[in-house]
């Protein structure tokens, strides 16, 4: 299993650098119009447990994301009752928050990840499994109250 981005209970890493990435620029590149694969703790538990209890062994690598990719502003609109972000957010060029975000410890590799295209089509894994894994990215109650507690 290839995840990109996980998010959900126990992330660490990805939502809460999100969030300190949209804080330090003060908005999002270019819209948020970056698309990303992104995927669900549970859907990926869900979708390793399949491919585990297969009648069959299933060899190979997959990447392990929704058919469809989410973008940075979907993102942000689903952790607003978190944040409390205004709703859209600013947006700025790539100009103006590469500095900002390199100033605020984020890398360029970092900054590259959260405002380009950065996806992987999940055809194989759903070829593989026997079913189309396309629900979109969508954020729990739980996974809120998850991330609330990061952000103390």
């Amino acid at each position: 299993m290839r995840p990109d981005m996980v998010v959900g209970v126990g992330d660490q890493w990805f939502v809460p650098a999100f969030i300190r990435f949209v804080e330090a620029v003060g908005g999002l590149v270019d819209h948020g119009s970056a698309l990303m694969s992104m995927i669900r703790v549970t859907d990926l538990a869900a979708i390793v447990t399949r491919i585990s209890l297969a009648e069959q062994p299933i060899v190979g690598a997959f990447n392990a994301s929704y058919s469809e990719p989410s973008s940075v502003s979907d993102l942000a609109a689903l952790l607003g009752p978190i944040t409390g972000w205004p709703s859209p957010l600013p947006s700025l060029r790539r100009s103006e928050a590469l500095p900002m975000a390199l100033g605020s410890r984020f890398s360029a590799r970092q900054f590259e990840l959260l405002t380009t295209d950065h996806w992987y089509a999940n055809a194989a894994l759903n070829a593989a499994i026997g079913a189309d894994w396309a629900s979109g990215l969508s954020l729990t109650g739980q996974d809120l109250d998850w991330y609330r507690s990061q952000l103390r």
